[in-house]
């Protein structure tokens, strides 16, 4: 894959940010746990949120994360199945809430709710 296209995810992100900011619509929510998180930044290698209920001012949300998950759902393994969060870097990633947040907002980001958790799919119609 070129490295325009591996991120294509990972600037779509950052317009999406980027213009909510701009909007002042900052507050969102996780989609499985519901907690708030306010967006306050993006730059050419992290997104900056603040959570709600965190001992930390901020927390930056490094450009790899939109990367290696572009990288898997291109992959055939998740395309009938999905990808679930806990599939990004093994479930070793604290920032997977907020990020697959972001993600789902995404207009060829598909979500399919099983059990408790929720499945994304790439819609490649909606490119």
């Amino acid at each position: 894959m070129e490295s325009a296209d591996k991120e294509k995810m990972w600037k779509d992100i950052q317009i999406y940010v980027k213009d909510r900011i701009d909007k002042n619509q900052t507050e969102m929510h996780t989609n499985n746990q519901r907690k708030k998180f306010w967006l306050k930044g993006a730059t050419n290698t992290y997104i900056r949120v603040q959570r709600e209920d965190s001992n930390k001012i901020k927390e930056d949300i490094p450009k790899n994360d939109f990367i290696d998950i572009w990288l898997d759902l291109n992959n055939p393994r998740y395309s009938s199945a999905g990808y679930l969060q806990r599939d990004l870097q093994n479930g070793n990633n604290r920032h997977s809430a907020v990020s697959f947040t972001l993600i789902s907002k995404l207009p060829y980001i598909r979500t399919k709710k099983i059990r408790n958790g929720l499945r994304f799919f790439l819609d490649k119609s909606n490119f």
